[in-house]
């Protein structure tokens, strides 16, 4: 038995130092990741940005605004834009956690303080009658168009500036014309002018009328309610320019949402209104100079939102 047993032995001892015969088992992969979080917010944005690496591979990184799952990126930059809003304000606190195939997790977390504040209000707000004419001794002879403009909302524009937006609606003569328009300081041959666009409802034209104040800013009426009296072009489908003339914009209530504001005796009392203030000395008393006008409809088609 014995002679049976130590040959049996010392094969079974053979077999353990060489590792029982079979291929070297790897190592199990317990590293985590390792990850580093940014975040910084511009405007109504925090920009979070991830740098993750890890021994083996990343499969993803998470972010979270708090405990709540924003985002999963899969592949490398791994970031995300969050919107933001003045409800968000105060300290909120981004975690990123950066997984690997064997399912270890790493994660880094920043603070930060959100703040958004709300716009100052440009007074654009409200209801406007607008009408454009040719002839300044004959206003009411050379209606080219008129109609309705409501501004109610406000956005930043390109170069940081607060512009009202809403929509307007041309209402004669025939065929009505309706889309949004916008109204603000732009830079018109290297000044600041108050000036204001409206936009045909297609993608292929933007600018349906382009209107630059004469003062470069709102002058009051007869009852206080501020008015833009100036120089317009107005363009076609295709781009070119249809007319050119005196623009007029009267606002007839500071609530946009005010009911029938331009409806029956109260449209024909805010024409009335607007002829008086243009018939005013020294508002048309000069011929038309549209290059400006012309010029800067690119600039003007560049702030719509």
């Amino acid at each position: 038995m014995k002679k049976l047993f130590l040959p049996l032995l010392s094969s079974a001892l053979l077999l353990a130092a060489c590792g029982g015969g079979g291929s070297p088992q790897p190592a199990a992969d317990t590293a985590a990741p390792a990850v580093t979080l940014s975040a910084t917010q511009s405007g109504k944005v925090v920009n979070l940005s991830a740098a993750a690496a890890d021994n083996v591979g990343v499969s993803k990184v998470e972010f979270y605004r708090g405990g709540t799952l924003i985002n999963t990126d899969v592949a490398s930059p791994y970031a995300f834009a969050d919107t933001v809003s003045t409800a968000n304000n105060g300290n909120v606190t981004y975690t990123a956690k950066a997984y690997d195939a064997a399912g270890n997790v790493g994660q880094d977390s920043k603070t930060i303080a959100v703040n958004i504040t709300t716009p100052t209000s440009t007074a654009y707000q409200g209801q406007y009658y607008w009408a454009l004419f040719t002839d300044p001794n004959d206003l009411e002879g050379s209606l080219l168009a008129e109609g309705a403009a409501i501004f109610d909302e406000e956005f930043i524009g390109v170069d940081g500036q607060m512009l009202g937006a809403g929509a307007y609606a041309k209402l004669n003569p025939l065929p009505q014309v309706q889309g949004e328009a916008i109204i603000g300081d732009i830079t018109v041959e290297g000044q600041v002018v108050l000036s204001s666009a409206f936009f045909y409802d297609t993608e292929d034209t933007e600018s349906y009328l382009v209107a630059i104040d004469n003062d470069g800013k709102f002058s009051p009426a007869q009852d206080g309610n501020p008015i833009f009296i100036g120089e317009a072009a107005t363009f076609g489908l295709d781009g070119k320019v249809i007319s050119e003339g005196y623009f007029g914009l009267l606002r007839t209530s500071e609530d946009p949402n005010a009911v029938n504001s331009l409806s029956g005796s109260k449209h024909g009392m805010a024409k009335a209104e607007l002829l008086t203030a243009l018939k005013s000395p020294g508002q048309l008393n000069r011929t038309l100079k549209l290059t400006g006008v012309k010029r800067e409809i690119t600039q003007l088609n560049r702030l719509k939102r």
